[in-house]
């Protein structure tokens, strides 16, 4: 088990084959993941700057769990990937998070006719970039894929 600065608990699930994210001030289960489908003795698990990383001990694998995938914090500022019902109507989300980072609310969504199902969000100095994953697009050996740049909001 591992702890991270925002009180959430990353536990191992051992022969179950799984892990959870658990609320270390309510006890509340936030996120169940099945890591392994067969045999299997998840045990350890350490915290990186961009992931979670669990041991099995049955099994020659680490399993990567991404902490912010789609997401990028900042400060007390959450930017969240939103991609609606099919893949339509893409938007950034602008979330102000509590001092805790336990909760938040929408306070803005950026929407722009450039995203075409952008996969996440990085910042390089005043700017956001999301690259466009295309899921609404078939894969061709020309196809280009983009980055749309906007404004940090």
């Amino acid at each position: 088990m591992r702890t991270d600065p925002h009180g959430r608990l990353f536990v191992a699930g051992g022969t179950g084959g799984d892990a959870c994210v658990v609320d270390t001030r309510t006890g509340r289960v936030l996120a169940y993941y099945r890591l392994a489908t067969g045999p299997a003795f998840v045990n350890d698990v350490i915290l990186t700057q961009g992931a979670a990383w669990f041991t099995d001990s049955t099994n020659p694998v680490l399993y990567k769990l991404p902490l912010r995938d789609g997401q990028l914090l900042h400060g007390r500022t959450l930017f969240a990937v939103e991609n609606g019902v099919q893949n339509k109507r893409s938007a950034l989300a602008v979330l102000r998070l509590n001092a805790a980072g336990t909760d938040g609310r929408v306070v803005r969504r950026v929407r722009d006719a450039r995203f075409d199902v952008p996969a996440t969000v990085a910042a390089f100095g005043p700017r956001l970039y999301l690259p466009n994953a295309r899921f609404t697009t078939s894969p061709t050996l020309t196809i280009t894929y983009t980055a749309v740049a906007i404004p940090r909001p």
